[in-house]
């Protein structure tokens, strides 16, 4: 079974709605705290599932200083991938999809985790080498990488 724990720092949750699904949690700040997971999800399935889904919801995307805090970032990071194998494929997919997309907010975090998913995907050492995993990753950056060029391209013909 799967249980969220958060770290020792006290994170303030917003009140619970009428649907504890539902519950909006706070980002917090310089350092990451697993999601809450609603005490009825009994099914440890389910609660591995929603955990990937919610993983990185009160992590701060856009503070770029915990790019240089491994102990924070990374190790969450690694707990998360780890936590990936737990999940049917087609919710690891868009589990990563969804990390992405969170980190595309901030072009450092978004090369940061970048990073990470090739060092810890498709690094030749790596122990969670797994490229079953690395192909959505390298599919998400593609299509942004077409984005960008669309983007950058759209713009010159502006600058004309």
């Amino acid at each position: 079974m799967i249980y969220a724990c958060s770290s020792s720092k006290k994170a303030q949750i917003d009140t619970i709605g009428e649907d504890s699904l539902k519950r909006e949690q706070t980002i917090v700040p310089d350092t990451f705290v697993l999601p809450y997971i609603p005490e009825e999800m009994t099914n440890s399935d389910a609660r591995a599932v929603y955990l990937v889904m919610h993983y990185w919801d009160r992590f701060d995307f856009s503070d770029e200083k915990l790019t240089l805090r491994p102990e924070i970032t990374e190790q969450a990071f690694v707990d998360y991938i780890n936590i990936l194998s737990y999940v049917p494929f087609d919710r690891t997919k868009e589990s990563l999809n969804y990390t992405l997309r969170k980190a595309e907010a901030n072009n450092t975090m978004y090369t940061y985790f970048g990073t990470l998913f090739d060092k810890y995907f498709y690094g030749a050492n790596s122990p969670f080498r797994n490229e079953e995993f690395y192909i959505p990753v390298l599919q998400a950056s593609a299509v942004n990488m077409i984005s960008i060029r669309r983007y950058l391209h759209r713009d010159k013909r502006l600058i004309r």
